[in-house]
């Protein structure tokens, strides 16, 4: 009774409209912008308050946007219930594009030289994309 419970939900998730799939994707991505924005405003009040080195910020920030890409593209992935490479990475590529308009806002670099060293969360995208499906 529990796999046929699954197999219809399974079959309710995959009649998502394209619509709802950009709805979906779009989501995730902020979702994922907004968490790794808390968790990099905990990591300043870790760096000022204590003795950590400066020198974590970068490795920290690199690692924060690769595990809420990964999870936000799951998460996109697994609702949308197909193409979940395809999914995962179209929500890697508008993270990568949501860094690279705030990145460009903050600090006086070109959006397109942002982009260019982004290219990793793509790929986790994709990853987390095919692990959602």
């Amino acid at each position: 009774m529990a796999k046929l419970s699954r197999l219809k939900r399974k079959l309710k998730q995959t009649n998502v409209k394209p619509n709802s799939q950009w709805k979906i994707i779009l989501f995730s991505s902020v979702r994922a912008m907004i968490m790794t924005m808390v968790v990099l405003l905990l990591l300043t009040f870790l760096i000022t308050y204590s003795s950590l080195p400066e020198k974590t910020i970068p490795i920290v920030t690199v690692l924060t946007s690769l595990v809420f890409v990964l999870m936000a593209s799951r998460r996109s992935a697994k609702r949308i219930g197909k193409q979940g490479w395809l999914n995962g990475g179209l929500t890697g590529l508008s993270y990568m594009l949501l860094m690279a308009v705030f990145g460009s806002i903050f600090v006086s670099v070109s959006p397109f030289a942002l982009l260019i060293g982004y290219w990793p969360l793509l790929l986790t995208g994709i990853l987390g994309g095919i692990w959602g499906v």
